[in-house]
């Protein structure tokens, strides 16, 4: 009896742990099982992703002729945008060069008035209007003429004094540039000799103050002259001549 008894527990035990065996196989295989499942998905969702990726890549022709289109009208307005702040640029900085120049002079005075000196300077010289001291002996006598008492005291109303000038007349300038003929003088067609020789004049340059005390306040051309005005001026003590033209007071 003792022995039948001890062997039925043992096949209970048995049958037990059997059972709990196989509970941990199917737990450990129910276990091993979820990582791959989770791979699986992930592997799916990434797969997903890069076929939308590439989706999103596929670009059409039109597109590229689209995208191509935009950048040359960008690359154009770029370029015409710089281009337009390079010209301003310029010709500010021009501008400012020009009014530093006569700011910085001894005489004060308006662009207007500046021109003015210069054409008159121009069209009163000696053809080809080159000699520096002519031209700084012309824009000096007109100069002269605004510091004495005895003319005007305004560069403008100097030179559009009545008959004083043989290039005047209705407040214009002329020149005379081929065969005598007379045309009026515009600014731009005045040379950078003349320009220059201004300047010095206005910064106090004047040659005929070498001959004639306190610089020249008149000028004539030798080369116009008639015998009877030269017969006027013959007893002139103080002249100088530079080219054809001569200056005394």
């Amino acid at each position: 009896m003792l022995y039948t008894k001890t062997t039925k527990r043992q096949r209970i035990k048995t049958v037990i742990l059997f059972i709990i065996s196989i509970l941990i196989l199917t737990f450990v295989a129910l276990m091993s099982k979820e990582p791959v499942v989770e791979s699986s998905n992930v592997a799916s969702v990434q797969k997903e992703n890069k076929e939308q990726t590439y989706s999103r890549c596929d670009i059409s022709e039109e597109d590229i002729r689209e995208t191509l289109k935009w950048y040359e009208e960008t690359k154009v307005e770029e370029t015409t945008k710089i281009t337009i702040e390079k010209e301003v640029s310029e010709t500010e900085k021009a501008d400012k060069e020009k009014n530093d120049i006569i700011e910085a002079n001894e005489f004060e005075i308006s662009q207007s008035d500046f021109e003015l000196l210069c054409k008159l300077t121009f069209a009163e010289a000696s053809a080809p209007r080159e000699n520096s001291n002519e031209l700084k002996a012309i824009a000096a006598t007109v100069l002269n003429r605004v510091e004495d008492e005895k003319f005007p005291n305004s560069i403008q109303d100097v030179i559009f004094a009545e008959n004083q000038f043989s290039t005047v007349s209705n407040e214009n300038i002329y020149w005379f540039p081929v065969n005598g003929q007379k045309e009026v003088l515009d600014f731009s067609q005045v040379n950078e000799e003349t320009i220059n020789a201004v300047k010095s004049a206005l910064d106090g340059e004047d040659p005929t103050e070498i001959m004639v005390t306190n610089g020249s306040t008149f000028f004539y051309s030798d080369m116009y002259i008639s015998d009877y005005e030269r017969s006027l001026r013959q007893n002139i003590k103080e002249q100088i001549k530079f080219e054809n033209t001569v200056f005394y007071r």
